[in-house]
């Protein structure tokens, strides 16, 4: 997932996200964690300011080997989105308090 991708999901106001940097490794990245083959395996967001709208399309979803992710404490404000199904390997998810709707 680049920066860039984010930014375009989401507005941004996440310190997280603003320090993620395209010519470094994103696994590297403050929030991201990766398995030893290089594959996002975890993606924490929780309580970073982020808003906006997550659609079935979101890059988000193409991370096919993510087993963690939590956006709890967000405000999205958005109705609640579809594409969850195609993280089959999720074991954790946390979407406490993150603003989803419906």
């Amino acid at each position: 997932m680049s920066k860039r991708s984010a930014k375009a999901a989401a507005r941004i106001e996440s310190e997280k996200l603003v320090k993620w940097n395209q010519s470094t490794d994103c696994c590297s990245w403050d929030g991201i964690t990766c398995n030893a083959d290089g594959q996002v395996i975890g993606l924490d967001l929780s309580e970073q300011l982020t808003s906006g709208a997550i659609d079935k399309s979101n890059c988000l979803f193409r991370l096919r080997h993510l087993q963690q992710l939590n956006l709890a404490y967000n405000s999205f404000k958005s109705k609640f989105p579809s594409g969850f199904e195609n993280l089959a390997n999720l074991r954790y998810l946390n979407l406490s308090n993150a603003g989803f709707t419906g």
